[in-house]
C-alpha cells in the first residue's frame, strides 16, 4: 500500500515538474529571412538638346546671348533702367544649360533693389533692331522668380512682363508681343513662357525690341531674344507668318526708353599713338 503511495507521488510529482518545464520555457525566438540589401537607384540621365548659338543664326539682334551685358551702353548692346526713376539699371546674367538658350547663351536676370515678393520696381530693357521691308518674327523666353530667386508662376496677363517691338521714331508705332501656351516649357521645376510677335508691316528705319517687368514683386529672367525677317534666309529659313500683330500707339514708358537710347553718346576709343623711329 505504502510503495503504491509512494508510486502514486512520485508520478504526479514528475508531471507537475515536466508540466512546469515546459510552461516557464521561454518561447522560440522567430525566425526572420536574412535582410537583402537594398540598393541605391542610380540617377536618370536626361538628354539636353544644344545649339552651337543661343538663337537662329540669322538674328537680326546683335546680342542674344547677353554677353555684352555690363560692357557700357550702345547701339550693339542692351540698356536698361527703373521705368520711375529712369535711373540705369545693372543687368546681371548666367549660364544655366537647362534654359530655352541652352550652353550657347547666357540669361538675363532682372532683379530690382528691395524687391519682395509682391512689389518691385518696374525695369525697362531694350535693344536696338535693323529696319527692313520685312515681314519679321520676333521671341522671347520669361520665366519668374520670387524675391529669394525661387521658381515662380508667370502671369501672362502683362503685370509681369510685356514685350514689344517698336518704330525707332517715338511717335511711330509699336507691335505687342503673346503667350504662345504650346510652347510653355518647364525644366527642374522652372517654367519658361515664349512671347512672340509677327509684324508684317516695314521697319524702314529700324527699331527697338522692348521689354518691360511689371511692378508685382519678385524677379524675372530672359533667355533668347530673337528678331528674324524674311529678307534674310542665309543659313536658315525664315517660318512662315500666321498673322501679324496689330498696330498701336507707343507707350510713356516706351517713348522715354526711346529718346533715352537715341541720347547715348558714342563710345571713341583714341586710336594708338603713332610710334616713332628709334635714332641710330
Amino acid at each position: 500500500m505504502k510503495l503504491s503511495l509512494i508510486a502514486v507521488s512520485a508520478l504526479s510529482l514528475l508531471a507537475f515538474a515536466c508540466g512546469t518545464s515546459t510552461n516557464d520555457a521561454p518561447a522560440p525566438a522567430p525566425v526572420t529571412p536574412a535582410e537583402t540589401p537594398t540598393e541605391t537607384p542610380k540617377p536618370v540621365r536626361t538628354l539636353v538638346e544644344a545649339t552651337v548659338q543661343p538663337t537662329s543664326p540669322v538674328n537680326l539682334l546683335v546680342d542674344p546671348g547677353f554677353s555684352l551685358v555690363g560692357q557700357g551702353s550702345s547701339y550693339t548692346g542692351w540698356l536698361a533702367f527703373e521705368e520711375s526713376s529712369s535711373v540705369p539699371f545693372d543687368l546681371e546674367t548666367t549660364l544655366d544649360s537647362r534654359s530655352p538658350a541652352g550652353f550657347a547663351g547666357g540669361v538675363a536676370l532682372v532683379r530690382p533693389s528691395g524687391a519682395t515678393d509682391t512689389s518691385s520696381e518696374g525695369i525697362v530693357i531694350l535693344a536696338s533692331v535693323p529696319g527692313g521691308q520685312g515681314p519679321f518674327r520676333a521671341q522671347v523666353w520669361f520665366s519668374k522668380s520670387d524675391s529669394k530667386g525661387r521658381p515662380a508662376t508667370l502671369a501672362t496677363d502683362g503685370s509681369a512682363v510685356s514685350a514689344a517691338i517698336t518704330e525707332e521714331s517715338p511717335e511711330g508705332k509699336a507691335y505687342d508681343f503673346s503667350a504662345v501656351p504650346d510652347a510653355t516649357r518647364t525644366v527642374a521645376g522652372r517654367t519658361w513662357v515664349l512671347y512672340r510677335a509677327d509684324v508684317t508691316n516695314p521697319l524702314p528705319y529700324g527699331g527697338f525690341l522692348v521689354l518691360h517687368t511689371g511692378t508685382k514683386g519678385g524677379q524675372v529672367q530672359i533667355a533668347a531674344p530673337e528678331i528674324t525677317s524674311g529678307e534674310v534666309v542665309v543659313g536658315a529659313a525664315v517660318r512662315s507668318l500666321v498673322s501679324g500683330a496689330r498696330a498701336r500707339g507707343l507707350t510713356s514708358f516706351e517713348k522715354k526708353a526711346i529718346q533715352r537710347f537715341r541720347s547715348i553718346k558714342p563710345l571713341l576709343v583714341p586710336a594708338a599713338p603713332k610710334p616713332t623711329r628709334a635714332t641710330l
